[in-house]
């Protein structure tokens, strides 16, 4: 069963950013990190408890060739939130409560 996916504001604006500073670095790598968050997100999508669990409620999934992880939840069954995207040398300093 492939789950859906959606995305906190935070994330969007995680990739974003990430997409205009791979740009700035050189044309149509932002595609490419792009093109491997897309496939990272549709391999979460088809088994989303496979990957490490940080909290009972939290899972990550480190990105192919960029360094970034994927930090994500599973809602429902069939509904991911993806929580943030971010730069493995980054702290990510998340700002989210637990309910």
């Amino acid at each position: 069963m492939k789950h859906n996916i959606v995305f906190s504001l935070t994330a969007g604006k995680d990739i974003q950013k990430s997409v205009e500073w791979y740009e700035e670095q050189q044309i149509g790598l932002g595609n490419s990190f792009i093109e491997m968050i897309d496939h990272s997100l549709n391999v979460i999508a088809s088994n989303p408890e496979s990957f490490v669990k940080l909290t009972n409620r939290y899972r990550q999934l480190p990105v192919h060739t960029f360094p970034y992880v994927i930090l994500y939840e599973i809602k429902t069954k069939g509904l991911i939130r993806i929580i943030r995207i971010f730069h493995t040398s980054r702290n990510p300093k998340l700002k989210y409560r637990q309910k």
